[in-house]
């Protein structure tokens, strides 16, 4: 591959992203004679002021979409240079932490609403989850099919599981490119946030996966008691105080806002006010949080797993990917619940191996108990029948030994002389009535109830490869188990 077969397009070059602080990359390769024809898009993770801004404001608080907007504009410039070229690449997206948000975020909104350039793969790596209040705010078709489809006059005011859901539902099939590869152990994913959606279908684990999950500060740590009223006090107290923080960073955003705040601080009048609203909305938004004392308990658990706080670096997780050590887990909705669950890859593919010979073993025990029935029961009747007509025809042959033996009429002291009694000959009814349902019936029954387990399995096992029908172009081995699994059940995509 030559520098011919590369083009390099950077955000900076097409001056997108300076003000939300929003940094993106795309590569285009080009191999005619080995048909290759891609491009990936890159997005960094937090690096400065700006990013952490978005952290705060885009993800926690759901005020501002900036970079997401941004990310956007880039797709379009890139996708439109390409296209100049006469070129219609595969499209795949990379982004580490605040970049696996971006990507995510943008994968989600093109494979929606573009006809002509689609994603087809893309990974967050130890990426920060989108938040479906920003979600609906960058994704405009989105927010018209909440308001005008479903009637959702105000999407802000939806509950968090509500909102959650129908966000769900409505990317479910674009989210089937979407990968997660996430540290075991890492900082960012233990947090939690209103809002706060990791949506894809697979997640890659890499490091140790017996690793302890980082504390989560926003959450109570003594939920387990909150069954005690006390408890559950202290826990109200608590969310409240998170609510309330993260609440103080969009109240910022949405009264002053970066690009005012960089206004303001360029005179000595402006840093002052600035600095006020800062304190103000600081005394109003953080104090609660802050000064609660099972926040310091929960930064105290915090900084014991200091040592886990390299784990969301690209360098680490670059190096344990390089290892080869990953665990895979799909992840899906539960169709009868509707909540998010994860399957681990290896016990699935060992799950539709046994759903596959389920059904074989149970048909063999339905032909070992026909043949039972059919072949060594039937010998042992004709065995019992055998020997009964022997000891009839012995019975026939001396019809005498049936007789009882004489006794001694009772006749006075000298008594007197017994006759004795001679059968000429006996008759038998030598027919035999069939097996009784008496030793049939139980047996009959429990064919019937195979035959009954067999038509659930077979159900089961249709359902369930509809459920999985999505991972089929995604992972090649499954696809052929999941498939030996329907020609078992006679199923059909």
């Amino acid at each position: 591959m030559t520098k011919d077969n590369l083009s390099l397009y950077s955000s900076e070059s097409f001056k997108i992203g300076h003000p939300s602080g929003m940094d993106g990359l795309a590569i285009h390769i080009q191999v005619p004679e080995r048909n290759i024809d891609q491009v990936f898009y890159i997005f960094r993770g937090t690096h400065d002021g700006k990013d952490i801004y978005y952290n705060t404001t885009g993800i926690a608080a759901a005020t501002n979409t900036s970079q997401l907007i941004h990310a956007e504009e880039f797709f379009k410039q890139v996708s439109s240079e390409i296209e100049k070229k006469g070129s219609n690449p595969l499209i795949f997206g990379d982004g580490h932490s605040l970049g696996g948000h971006i990507v995510v975020n943008l994968a989600l909104k093109v494979n929606t609403n573009y006809k002509h350039q689609q994603f087809v793969n893309v990974r967050g790596l130890n990426d920060a989850p989108l938040n479906v209040y920003a979600m609906y705010q960058f994704d405009e078709v989105f927010e018209r099919h909440l308001r005008n489809r479903l009637g959702i006059a105000r999407p802000s005011k939806l509950p968090e599981k509500d909102l959650i859901q129908y966000t769900k539902e409505y990317y479910n099939e674009p989210a089937q490119i979407i990968e997660h590869v996430r540290v075991k152990g890492e900082p960012l994913y233990a947090q939690d946030f209103r809002g706060k959606l990791y949506i894809g279908s697979q997640i890659h684990y890499l490091g140790d996966l017996d690793t302890e999950e980082f504390t989560n500060v926003a959450q109570y740590p003594f939920s387990h008691l909150t069954w005690m009223p006390f408890f559950k006090l202290q826990e109200l107290r608590y969310n409240a105080g998170v609510s309330s923080f993260i609440e103080g960073f969009g109240n910022f955003d949405r009264k002053i806002g970066m690009e005012k705040a960089k206004e303001m601080y360029e005179s000595p009048l402006g840093r002052f006010i600035l600095g006020v609203n800062i304190a103000k909305e600081a005394n109003q938004s953080a104090k609660p949080l802050i000064f609660n004392p099972y926040f310091g308990y929960q930064l105290v658990q915090g900084y014991q797993q200091r040592d886990q706080l390299e784990y969301h670096g690209i360098a680490h997780l670059t190096e344990l990917y390089r290892t080869g050590h990953m665990k895979t887990y799909f992840n899906m909705l539960d169709p009868i619940g509707g909540m998010p669950i994860l399957l681990d890859r290896e016990e699935l593919l060992l799950f539709m191996e046994r759903c596959r010979n389920g059904v074989g073993d149970k048909q063999q025990i339905i032909r070992e108990l026909r043949g039972y029935i059919h072949g060594e029961l039937e010998e042992i009747y004709l065995g019992v029948k055998f020997d009964i007509g022997m000891g009839i025809s012995a019975l026939e042959a001396n019809p005498s030994v049936l007789l009882p033996k004489s006794r001694m009429p009772n006749f006075g002291i000298l008594g007197g002389i017994p006759k004795e009694r001679k059968a000429r000959s006996v008759v038998f009814d030598e027919s035999f009535e069939p097996i009784e349902h008496g030793v049939l019936g139980p047996l009959e029954e429990i064919i019937q109830t195979i035959e009954q387990e067999i038509k659930h399995l077979e159900k089961f096992i249709q359902d369930v490869v509809g459920t999985l029908d999505v991972l089929f172009d995604r992972d090649k081995e499954l696809a052929g188990s999941i498939r030996s699994a329907q020609m078992v059940t006679g199923g059909s995509r």
